[in-house]
């Protein structure tokens, strides 16, 4: 039970908004960046394309990620489904 709270605590962290300066703009005009869902990069609902799409990396890796969540203790189940609601 311990491990499902801290994946959840930890995919909480990441749904967090992150803002963002674009390149030569003021300090005061920031883009603040939002997770959701993709639309292109997607194999089952999106999570791991919306993911990858967030932080510039490749979505393989989340996938990969979400994989070895489920078969450590199944936590990779639960961590999607609470993604993707959010993420929707």
């Amino acid at each position: 039970m311990k491990r499902v709270m801290a994946a959840l605590l930890a995919f909480s962290m990441m749904l967090a908004p992150v803002s963002v300066s674009s390149e030569g703009s003021s300090p005061r005009t920031e883009e603040v960046k939002q997770l959701k869902l993709s639309k292109d990069d997607k194999m089952i609902l999106g999570v791991c394309g919306g993911l990858g799409e967030y932080f510039g990396i490749d979505s393989d890796w989340f996938r990969v990620g979400f994989v070895a969540a489920v078969l450590l203790g199944g936590a990779g189940v639960g961590g999607y489904l609470v993604l993707w609601f959010f993420m929707r």
